[in-house]
């Protein structure tokens, strides 16, 4: 298990997500799209957003493995 204040910076990735609302300033569910996300252990969709301090608007997903950074993103 990768603790959850771990935030990991994934070249593959191609959405910011993180399981850890902590990060958060604020976490709210967003109209629209909602990023599917295939991983090795299947896919996950995330509907849930929310402000990182200093850096902006991530996908939440409680479900996620880790908090993941998105090299192209940042």
């Amino acid at each position: 298990m990768i603790p959850d204040i771990w935030v990991l910076l994934d070249s593959q990735s191609t959405v910011s997500v993180f399981r850890n609302p902590d990060f958060f300033t604020d976490i709210k569910e967003k109209e629209g799209k909602h990023p599917k996300v295939y991983m090795n252990g299947g896919s996950q969709v995330s509907k849930m957003v929310g402000t990182i301090k200093e850096y902006g608007e991530v996908w939440y997903n409680n479900e996620c493995l880790a908090n993941i950074l998105s090299l192209a993103e940042v």
